[in-house]
């Protein structure tokens, strides 16, 4: 009896070191460097789209290198998963500082989701940015009225921000022609263009251009947030500034261009000094609606 007691004082010793050393372990090895948050990300390049996307680069690559794909570049498509679907409260905020599982799942909030790579070339990822430019309304530039810029009934899930290229919308143009540029390395893309773009299965198997599965070279039972875990780790304390790499083309209005968001989003400009933001109100059902100066946010 004497031996079971004390069997069980040391299993129970163990686990509580066991359990103290894993969050000591975590506490250390997932480091950000700034705050991470959506609060404008259907807008501008964010940190949380930016970390994503270098974590899935960074798998893609080598996770490719001794496949026929090692040559081609690679991209990576991720979304501000959580931008204010569910309400003025449903933003991903994470503060610089000590990264925990939860964290990362409020930045990558669907944890089934698998790593795929398609193969596409360059006027097919056209294709998919002019589709990503439905999430924008078309703007009248001498409507003399307030405009939103986004249109909120289209899920911010679906909103992709590619990686690796450069590319800019004219949300005074149709859907399907917004794209006004888009390169890579200083070129504009072409069919002659071929990439590797890292996303997850949910994409890859439809409901976007060229993807039915038949683009789809690598899958794996990766998940795409254990990829984001590990980048973290390895690379720890991370720094996701947004590279900017997409924008929205200025234009003269007759009248302000709006965006709402959460209202405590006023103390994240002010924190970054982000231009062209500007707190105008809040709603009586709690939306901070900001004026967007599209030539200020561009710089």
């Amino acid at each position: 009896m004497k031996n079971y007691k004390l069997f069980s004082f040391v299993l129970v010793l163990v686990v509580i070191i066991t359990l103290s050393m894993a969050v000591s372990v975590n506490a250390s090895d997932r480091v950000s460097a700034i705050d991470l948050t959506t609060y404008f990300g259907r807008i501008l390049d964010s940190a949380p789209t930016q970390l994503i996307n270098e974590a899935q680069i960074w798998y893609g690559e080598r996770e490719l290198a001794d496949t026929e794909y090692a040559d081609l570049p690679v991209l990576s498509a991720a979304a501000p998963f959580k931008a204010g679907r569910l309400g003025r409260n449903d933003f991903a905020y994470v503060e610089a500082g000590d990264l925990s599982w939860d964290d990362l799942n409020e930045i990558y909030i669907y944890h089934d989701n698998e790593v795929r790579g398609v193969k596409l070339n360059g006027v097919q990822i056209i294709d998919w940015l002019e589709h990503v430019g439905n999430h924008f309304e078309l703007i009248d530039p001498e409507l003399e009225e307030e405009q939103h810029i986004v249109n909120y009934d289209q899920n911010a899930y679906n909103h992709d921000i590619i990686e690796g290229i450069e590319y800019q919308y004219d949300l005074t143009k149709p859907v399907g022609e917004r794209v006004v540029y888009a390169t890579y390395m200083g070129d504009e893309l072409s069919e002659d263009h071929e990439f590797i773009v890292i996303t997850n299965n949910h994409r890859a198997d439809g409901g976007f251009p060229h993807m039915d599965g038949e683009s789809t070279v690598y899958s794996s039972d990766d998940r795409n947030l254990d990829i984001l875990i590990e980048y973290v780790e390895a690379h720890s304390p991370v720094e996701p500034t947004p590279s900017n790499n997409w924008s929205l083309k200025p234009f003269e209005t007759a009248s302000p261009l709006v965006y709402q968001s959460h209202p405590d989003a006023v103390d994240f400009i002010e924190k970054y000094e982000i231009q062209g933001l500007e707190l105008i109100e809040t709603t009586l059902r709690g939306w901070g609606v900001f004026e967007v100066d599209l030539f200020e946010l561009s710089n």
